[in-house]
Parts: C-alpha cells; structure tokens; sequence
C-alpha cells in the first residue's frame, strides 16, 4: 500500500485517525499516512497559549461588588483528549474558568479575595476543571 509522508511541526502533535477511529498520536517530525481517506491526520500546536476573560461584576459573601477578569495561560498536555473529546477548547477553557472564579469570588470575603492564598486556590482550582 502507498504511504505518504506528513510533517508535525516542532510547535505541533498530532493524532492518526484511520476510517474515522483514532489510531495513534503524533510527535514532531515525519510520519507516513495511508492516502485515499484511509488515514487523516490531525494537528495542533502544544506551546503556550494565553486567554482573556471577559470581565464580570459579582458580590462577595460580604456583600462587595467586584469586577473581575482573569488572564488564563494553558497548553495542551493530551492532544488526544484535546482533538477528539473537546469541541471548541479555548471557549470551553474560558467557560470553565469563568465558571470556577464565580463559585470561589462570592464565596469569600473582600479581605479573603485580597490573599495569596486565594490566587493559590484559585489557580489550582482552575488547573482542576482544565
């Protein structure tokens, strides 16, 4: 059977798809790939990526208005999840956070809001729902 050659570029993985059904994951560098709709190869860049939240007005357990809005950094560690289980992925990354820093805000006090220890929690709250 004829292969050809693709190419994942250093910033990329990828995944094989043959006959529609997941195959195998790509790394940077030359694969062969089966033509005539046999195999199709997918790709997307892995390095770092940063997204803005929209801002959103909230009030504290306090009872404190506060707008607030985020800068979100991520990179994609399982391309296989990201390409195949997630439609949409920096709008669904951008829901979750936006989701997570809603429960945590009106939940805690001005003062608390104001913590280190609230960033802590926060991000790795976020990092969860990723």
């Amino acid at each position: 059977m004829f292969f050809f050659t693709r190419v994942v570029d250093a910033w990329e993985e990828g995944i094989v798809l043959r006959f529609g059904r997941f195959k195998r994951k790509l790394k940077p560098g030359i694969h062969l790939v089966a033509p005539l709709g046999i195999e199709r190869m997918i790709t997307h860049h892995t390095n770092r990526a940063t997204t803005k939240l929209d801002p959103q007005s909230l009030t504290t357990a306090d009872n404190v208005g506060v707008v607030i809005s985020a800068v979100v950094t991520w990179k994609a560690t399982d391309i296989r999840k990201l390409l195949l289980k997630c439609d949409g992925h920096e709008q669904v990354l951008m829901d979750s956070a936006t989701g997570v820093l809603a429960d945590h805000i009106t939940g805690v006090t001005w003062k608390d809001l104001c913590t280190e220890e609230f960033r802590t929690t926060i991000t790795s709250a976020i990092q969860d729902r990723a």
